[in-house]
């Protein structure tokens, strides 16, 4: 086996556990942040209430952002030589239309 592919085994393993680790931490993550709500439902429910609300609006807002950007580039650009403001440049040569003769 030569070097190369000694390194390459050793760099999958090491990204293989990175993962694993990364998804125990990620789950974790999430358990201890369902077990949060839960007491601060119950012993705050009036703020759990308020910040509910305030996360859904936020969240309503990020996505209306994210689907008025990607409308925006699914755009279809003008034609060349219109719509940029003056100096358009041909494919052709690379000249201004300004500048040509």
């Amino acid at each position: 086996m030569a070097i190369e592919d000694e390194v390459a085994a050793v760099k999958a393993a090491a990204a293989k556990k990175l993962k694993l680790l990364r998804d125990r931490e990620r789950k974790q993550q999430q358990a201890v942040d369902a077990r949060m709500l839960t007491l601060m439902r119950e012993k705050h429910p009036g703020l759990a209430s308020q910040l509910e609300v305030k996360a859904r609006t936020q969240l309503a807002a990020e996505s209306a952002q994210r689907s008025t950007r990607a409308r925006t580039s699914r755009a279809v650009p003008p034609p060349a030589g219109q719509g940029t403001g003056g100096n358009a440049v041909t494919p052709h040569d690379g000249r201004s239309t300004e500048d040509a003769p």
